[in-house]
């Protein structure tokens, strides 16, 4: 079956997240990785219970795990999805079709399947494994299943993975009937505060987090050392392990598992909303809403610290000519072309952010007047001789006008006036002829 007929024809897309959602329709229409965005429905409907393990069918010499939606009679080998492309030799644009099933292998559908179902551990394992078995005792996991579901479709923004990851686990510990402590070093998808019900960032530099690290990418558990020590559970996203659930009381491996994988499910929740609210989906560039957090931030840093702070505004000359001349794809082409250069002579402490439509502004922390200027009229000039190229060849030669601003002279009003004062410089550059730098006052 081919992949697109799957999104749309199988796929139940209102037990997907929002987010998830979104990025379905974005790839159907047309844009993005058809094959991973698919491989994430595939493991989010896992994790959610919403696709089960159904039974095996014979492949040759093989046994082969296939999985099915449930309300539904058709199955589907899933190894292509589950395993990185190409690992077994299947192709990157296709699912294989429904598979015939033994009616041995096929067990009555659950009335409630999603108060049945149990959340894969970290990695999920290969469609050729058998399925883990429940042992006596072992978490029922739709609780969690239901608070990391609810937790999904909540407002990122304003309600926060602090909050978050202190309800998901309070629900644990009522779930586990045990307490549980959680230990976060990894950036990605991580909380930046230290506060919270039993979590606490640590730091991978450390000694002890680094060897646990190591430890936990080898094996699933790291048990216990000594009586009244945790066995540790890793958390585990797309980068690796960012993370570990350490447990004090003897509980199923299958539940720990289970909490391990639902922090991990609510992290790359957060990750992905803060991901759509924060980036650009065009040049990949941070936007507006988090330009003017950051601002906040190094304007607050540069007056605490007696530091100068340059802020530029970059505008695209006579844009709307290219739109109307080569069409709005060319456009499209132009301005991440644009974002690319800026961001590749930038510093590392330096950060660019697409502001909206044609135009940018960058943060240059520890910049002066005179640095100021220097930083934007390299930035002018390397634009101006990076013509970009396109398909058939054809190149499209582009100019950019710069604004400067400085903290602390020209933030003496606060933020707003440090913008404003930005955009006038930007105004003036244009007036008076473009492609070309003006700094505030000058």
């Amino acid at each position: 079956m081919d992949l697109r007929d799957f999104l749309t024809l199988e796929i139940p897309a209102a037990r997907l997240s929002p987010d998830l959602r979104q990025r379905v329709r974005h790839v159907l229409a047309g844009h993005g990785d058809l094959f991973a965005t698919t491989a994430e429905v595939v493991r989010e409907l896992l994790s959610c219970g919403e696709l089960r393990r159904a039974g095996t069918v014979q492949d040759g010499n093989e046994r082969v795990a296939v999985y099915g939606l449930t309300r539904s009679s058709r199955v589907f080998d899933l190894r292509a999805l589950l395993e990185p492309p190409g690992a077994n030799g299947q192709p990157a644009d296709r699912v294989p079709e429904s598979l015939p099933l033994p009616e041995e292998d096929i067990g009555p559908a659950p009335a409630d399947h999603a108060a049945e179902a149990a959340v894969p551990t970290q990695p999920l394992p290969s469609a050729t494994e058998p399925a883990p078995q429940a042992t006596s005792g072992s978490m029922n996991a739709a609780p969690l299943l239901r608070a990391v579901r609810k937790i999904y479709e909540r407002d990122w923004v304003s309600f926060g993975i602090d909050s978050a990851l202190d309800s998901l686990i309070e629900q644990i510990e009522r779930t586990l009937g045990v307490e549980v402590e959680l230990l976060l070093w990894a950036e990605d998808g991580a909380p930046t505060a230290s506060k919270g019900h039993h979590w606490k960032r640590g730091d991978e530099g450390d000694a002890s987090i680094r060897r646990l690290s190591v430890r936990l990418r080898e094996n699933s558990c790291v048990e216990a050392g000594a009586p009244g020590q945790p066995s540790w559970w890793r958390v585990h996203l797309l980068t690796g392990v960012v993370g570990a659930l350490g447990i004090r009381a003897a509980v199923d491996p299958a539940a720990a598992g289970q909490a391990a994988h639902a922090i991990a499910s609510l992290l790359m929740a957060g990750l992905r909303s803060t991901t759509r609210v924060y980036q650009d989906p065009l040049t990949g560039l941070n936007n507006r809403a988090f330009f003017e957090s950051q601002m906040s931030v190094e304007l607050e840093r540069a007056i605490r610290l007696s530091q100068p702070l340059a802020l530029l505004f970059v505008d695209i000359d006579h844009f709307k000519k290219i739109n109307d001349s080569y069409g709005h794809d060319v456009g499209d082409l132009l301005l991440e072309h644009v974002a690319r250069t800026i961001a590749g002579h930038l510093r590392r402490i330096d950060q660019v952010f697409r502001w909206g439509g044609e135009e940018f502004v960058v943060l240059l922390p520890g910049t002066g007047p005179e640095e100021g200027y220097q930083a934007a009229e390299r930035l002018r000039t390397v634009i101006e001789r990076s013509p970009l190229t396109l398909e058939d060849l054809r190149t499209i030669q582009t100019t950019v006008s710069v604004g400067v601003a400085l903290a602390p002279e020209h933030a003496l009003g606060g933020e707003r006036a440090f913008l404003r004062h930005a955009d006038q410089a930007l105004y003036a550059a244009k007036e008076s002829g473009r492609n070309r730098t003006v700094v505030y006052g000058q």
